[in-house]
C-alpha cells in the first residue's frame, strides 16, 4: 500500500507541475536532492565493498559554471539538467583516465563480485553525468556550430 500512496503523491506532484512552473521547479528540485542524498549512499556503500577511490561518484559544480554554461552554449541546456548540476552536481562512478588504455576499473569491480551487465558483452555501463565545466561546454559548443 505504501508504494500505491507514493505513486498517487508523485501523480499530485506532476498535476500541480503541469499548471504552475513554479511548483514543478521546486518538485523537481525537491526529487534531485533526494537523489543526490541517495547518490552518496550508494557511493558510501560501493566504497565499503572495496569499489576503487580512483573513480570521483558525485562531484560538487561551482553554480558559475552553471550560469558560463548557459551562456556559451547555442542553444540552452534543459533546465532539467541545469536543476540537476544545481542540486546534485556531476556523477562519476567510471575510472575515465582508464578508458584511453582499454582498461575499465568499474567493470573490474562488479566482475570481481560475479555481476554482469546487461550489454552484449556483458560489460556494465557506468553512470555517468558530466558537470558544466569550462573546457567540456566549450568543446560542446564548438561541436554544436558547426
Amino acid at each position: 500500500m505504501h508504494d500505491l500512496d507514493r505513486i498517487r503523491e508523485a501523480a499530485r506532484h506532476y498535476e500541480s507541475g503541469v499548471r504552475d512552473p513554479d511548483c514543478a521547479e521546486a518538485t523537481a528540485r525537491a526529487a534531485l536532492r533526494a537523489c543526490r542524498d541517495a547518490l552518496d549512499i550508494l557511493v558510501a556503500r560501493l566504497r565499503d565493498e572495496g569499489f576503487p577511490t580512483s573513480i570521483p561518484g558525485r562531484i560538487a559544480v561551482d553554480p558559475r559554471d552553471v550560469e558560463r554554461a548557459v551562456a556559451l552554449l547555442p542553444e540552452r541546456p534543459p533546465r532539467v539538467l541545469q536543476l540537476f548540476w544545481e542540486e546534485v552536481g556531476a556523477v562519476c562512478l567510471a575510472d575515465s583516465r582508464e578508458y584511453s588504455r582499454n582498461e575499465y576499473v568499474h567493470a573490474d569491480f562488479f566482475d570481481s563480485r560475479g555481476m554482469v551487465g546487461g550489454s552484449p558483452d556483458g560489460t556494465t555501463d557506468p553512470l555517468w553525468v558530466d558537470g558544466p565545466e569550462p573546457d567540456w561546454i566549450e568543446y560542446l559548443g564548438d561541436d554544436v556550430e558547426r
